[in-house]
């Protein structure tokens, strides 16, 4: 036997810095292997050290991150031209009040 050692839900758990609720899911997804003697569930650490390995992602290979929000942008399109246009009109109308 390899692994001499069977930790219980808590020590697996702190060892691995989870919640013991954490475990236990992964436990009952089937994710996480344990040995049940009688009613007592104990983990081995290649069982955890397997669990990690399987639950490690490498972001570059997984799947495209969704975009946060809309596709759309929310944002107007001016034409710079008329835009410029208006303010240089909306200047000239206003030195000429102010200067009548």
């Amino acid at each position: 036997m390899n692994d001499p050692l069977l930790l219980t839900e808590a020590e697996a758990a702190e060892r691995m810095r989870l919640s013991p609720r954490t475990l236990r899911r992964a436990r009952q997804e089937g994710a996480l292997s344990f040995v049940l003697i009688g009613r007592n569930i104990r983990y081995s650490e290649s069982d955890l050290a397997q669990f990690i390995d399987r639950s490690r992602e490498c972001l570059s290979t997984s799947a495209p991150a969704r975009r946060s929000g809309s596709t759309r942008s929310p944002s107007t399109v001016f034409d710079f031209e008329e835009v410029r246009a208006a303010r240089e009109s909306a200047k000239r109308g206003s030195s000429k009040s102010n200067g009548a």
